[in-house]
């Protein structure tokens, strides 16, 4: 795991962070490559990858965090925590929609999480306020365009006005 130099290298977060590394993105590859059938490999990068979804999370790098949460889903489909993970971070955003598949994800991998049932019922009331503001909004349109004399059947030109 590590943060682009921008130039071509890479430095890696798992060290003290004092310095910059400049590995080579070549170099990151043949590390991935080298790990992907060892189970105990495999274990370790997927909480590291959790771990820094986090503390990407942490520090509301929503965008950054879902990113990193995926990469431990890719590891393994089963993590409760990193379907928590990736959905919080997507209900920041606000995906609700998306964090709701997420969400509810995590509570099937771990129904007995507290944590994870109240913030998928969280996630549920935003949708559920969204819906009713959106159709509050769709009425508000049609009432405007009824008074205007706008119908169905009418053709909104590209000034805005209708015939």
């Amino acid at each position: 795991i590590a943060f682009d130099n921008e130039d071509g290298t890479y430095d890696l977060v798992l060290d003290d962070g004092n310095d910059r590394d400049g590995v080579p993105r070549a170099s990151l590859r043949k590390i991935a490559e080298q790990s992907a059938n060892d189970t105990a490999s495999r274990e370790l990068a997927k909480a590291c990858w959790l771990n820094s979804a986090k503390c990407a999370y942490q520090s509301n790098a929503f965008a950054i965090a879902i990113g990193l949460a995926s990469q431990a889903i890719r590891l393994d489909r089963s993590s409760a925590a990193a379907f928590f993970v990736r959905g919080r971070a997507k209900l920041a955003i606000p995906t609700l929609d998306d964090a709701k598949s997420d969400l509810k994800l995590a509570v099937l991998a771990d129904p007995g999480n507290a944590e994870y049932r109240a913030v998928l019922a969280d996630c549920m009331e935003k949708i559920k306020q969204r819906n009713i503001a959106n159709r509050e909004t769709a009425q508000m349109l049609l009432g405007y365009m009824r008074s205007e004399g706008v119908t169905a059947s009418s053709n909104i030109l590209m000034d805005g006005s209708a015939r």
